[in-house]
């Protein structure tokens, strides 16, 4: 079953990004996050359920390259937009590793994921405005910042402790 419109300015319908659906965009973003398929990004958006394929790799570009220009203002690191000043935050930190029994041991990922929590509080100033999306131009990155490729060196020996913090309450 095909969902055929009426006249070519139904709802679902992709005109152009002035009238672009956000629910078809976020489909879109959904479904392209979870399987990476552009067959079937493709084909949700011939029944006018998705934007193209190319949309979906242009936001995503856009959405990267605010994170990059955020992270070169504030030291290679990604500070969430809404984070109020003075406001305790808590996190929870996770590893990932991939393929991590391969017998020479190459072709393994390890990342780790930061999540931050911090109670909503809407009369304080937050630390970051919200990320601003430049034009979509490119679907993938121009650049690439130093401090997502290089690491710093670890001048650490033996098995460290952790250090104490003294209670100033």
């Amino acid at each position: 079953m095909m969902y055929i419109p009426k006249h070519s300015e139904s709802g679902f319908r992709h005109l152009s990004s002035k009238h672009e659906n956000p629910h078809v965009l976020g489909v879109g973003l959904k479904v392209h996050t979870y399987t990476r398929s552009k067959h079937l990004v493709n084909y949700l958006h011939a029944n006018n359920v998705s934007v193209d394929y190319t949309r979906i790799l242009r936001v995503e570009t856009q959405l990267a390259e605010a994170v990059a220009r955020r992270m070169k203002l504030t030291n290679g690191i990604f500070v969430p937009p809404g984070l109020k000043k003075g406001k305790p935050i808590f996190f929870a930190v996770d590893n990932i590793d991939f393929s991590e029994d391969t017998p020479d041991g190459k072709h393994t990922l390890h990342g780790t994921m930061m999540t931050v929590f911090q109670q909503e509080d809407n009369a304080t100033e937050p630390i970051n405005a919200t990320l601003e999306l430049e034009a979509p131009i490119n679907r993938s990155l121009r650049s690439t910042l130093a401090s997502f490729v290089e690491l710093n060196p670890c001048d650490v020996k033996g098995i460290p402790s952790p250090r104490l913090m003294p209670n100033t309450e």
